[in-house]
């Protein structure tokens, strides 16, 4: 189980989530404008280079994504509300 010491983290895991982070960028389609990438691969992305002397961030060993989805409330011919997501579905019928 990983998280309890620095020294439980391997680079080489970490490289793997970032090859696994590339793949589900790249075939998630519309949804990548709804992700956002949390967790421990977070800080390398946010922070960039390190400056001179400051340690190498300790690493990874699974992906956190958080996908919003955004519902709204539209009415259906019915007269019945319906929740469905703002994703260009049209309610039939």
């Amino acid at each position: 189980m990983l998280g309890g010491r620095w020294d439980d983290y391997d680079q080489h895991l970490t490289r793997l989530c970032e090859q696994v982070l590339v793949s589900l960028i790249g075939d998630i389609g519309p949804w990548s404008q709804r992700m956002v990438l949390v967790g421990g691969l977070a800080p390398r992305y946010i922070i960039g280079k390190l400056p001179t002397g400051a340690p190498a961030h300790v690493g990874t060993g699974d992906i956190d994504l958080v996908i919003r989805l955004v519902m709204t409330i539209i009415e259906n011919p019915q007269g019945r509300s319906s929740k469905v997501p703002t994703l260009g579905l049209v309610v039939l019928g």
